[in-house]
């Protein structure tokens, strides 16, 4: 479990990568479906910080355009990984006033077709 936490704490910063999918997978994804606390709240901060985060300034047309669309996405979600995932994405929205990241939404892109093909 320590080696998870070292995971959880140390991706994304300067270590071994800087992917969103990439530190998704190291462990991560388990944590997000069962929204295992206190791991889960360290895990979304650090999505939304390192992953999620982009200097785009966005306006409240925009916010509310993006939390609608993630509304809806978050109940056509069948797994509970997608829908906490989507989730962090409706959090970040909320909080902060800049764009998602590219990567963070190509990462719901492919989520969103996932669940269109089970």
């Amino acid at each position: 479990m320590s080696d998870l936490i070292d995971k959880i704490l140390n991706l994304g910063d300067t270590s071994e990568s800087s992917e969103l999918k990439d530190y998704l997978e190291n462990g991560v994804m388990e944590i997000i479906r069962d929204k295992r606390d206190p791991y889960f709240y360290v895990v979304s901060k650090k999505i939304k910080e390192y992953y999620l985060y982009s200097d785009v300034p966005i306006s409240d047309q925009y916010k509310d355009t993006m939390s609608y669309k993630l509304t809806e996405m978050y109940w056509s979600m069948k797994d509970e990984f997608s829908k906490n995932f989507v989730k962090i994405c409706m959090d970040y929205i909320s909080e902060c006033d800049t764009a998602m990241s590219k990567a963070g939404l190509i990462y719901l892109n492919e989520l969103y077709k996932s669940s269109k093909t089970i």
